[in-house]
């Protein structure tokens, strides 16, 4: 029998030099749009990309990613639209369409400005007039909701 692989003798590794992939950092372009959505009520605030901001996101992302993008959105705004509605009915549900800029103004008179091109493509912020608005995981929407309205 012969031993002679175990005897002791290395082998050589040789280090293979391992480039790091470099993620290219995808920036939601600036919207099309410079308008402002005042919202002074109990709410959730439904948003999206508008067309142009869709458009250019489609040239530097594949069709496959693209379309996958936008199924997620419209299945996550449809189920939250549908908790919303049977779950916490005092909550109006407003579209930010064609808007910028949403200015929140909170029970004390203070106001808070978001500009949506800061936030992801698509999304939800919940306000309750009392708390800044926050900006929500759809996929947790039942939890999110709870642990942000007090009511």
């Amino acid at each position: 029998m012969n031993l002679s692989g175990c005897s002791g003798q290395q082998e050589t590794v040789k280090e293979e030099k391992v480039k790091k992939t470099e993620q290219q950092v995808i920036v939601k372009p600036g919207s099309s749009y410079q308008d402002t959505l005042i919202v002074n009520s109990i709410s959730a605030v439904f948003f999206m990309a508008d067309s142009v901001q869709m458009e250019k996101f489609g040239k530097v992302v594949s069709l496959m990613a693209l379309e996958s993008f936008k199924h997620d959105c419209f299945y996550q705004m449809r189920n939250s639209r549908t908790v919303l509605k049977a779950s916490w009915p005092k909550v109006n549900m407003i579209e930010a369409v064609n808007k910028r800029y949403l200015l929140f103004i909170k029970e004390d008179g203070t106001k808070v400005c978001t500009d949506i091109d800061k936030l992801d493509a698509c999304g939800l912020l919940l306000f309750n007039r009392k708390k800044d608005p926050q900006n929500v995981d759809m996929t947790n929407i039942d939890t999110e909701l709870r642990y942000y309205f007090d009511f």
